[in-house]
């Protein structure tokens, strides 16, 4: 969404707890070309429960955020655009740096999320010449 002559979006990032899941969510403002200027620190709704945001409107005056919890129930909450203000902190990691660890965490999610299927196919990939 369109925040203040940049973009806000939430982020989340998934944790897996013997067969349950749950997301830690951030706020995000990126510039224009969609470089980060500033991120809150990971927050959830209502604790350690299954919940999912979906949805994000910026009113003049309040963030609107839409979430499932449990996958059972849709729930909405409004912040004032001063907290938004009060949540985000500047980024003190250098672009290029934040660029590096990205690609780098692209290049070996697969192998960190499927290690023996990745490798196996290596493995058939170099038996077969």
């Amino acid at each position: 969404m369109r925040y203040r002559g940049n973009w806000l979006c939430v982020v989340h990032l998934r944790k897996d707890w013997d067969h349950v899941s749950s997301f830690e969510h951030r706020l995000v403002e990126l510039r224009d070309n969609f470089t980060l200027r500033r991120m809150s620190r990971a927050f959830t709704f209502e604790g350690d429960d299954i919940e999912f945001c979906a949805g994000l409107s910026v009113t003049q005056t309040h963030a609107i955020l839409s979430y499932g919890v449990q996958d059972r129930e849709a729930r909405l909450m409004r912040l004032e655009l001063s907290a938004i203000e009060a949540m985000l902190r500047p980024l003190y990691i250098p672009p290029s740096l934040s660029v590096f660890f990205l690609n780098a965490r692209r290049i070996a999610r697969p192998w960190i999320r499927q290690p023996r299927k990745k490798l196996m196919a290596l493995v058939r990939r170099v038996a077969a010449k």
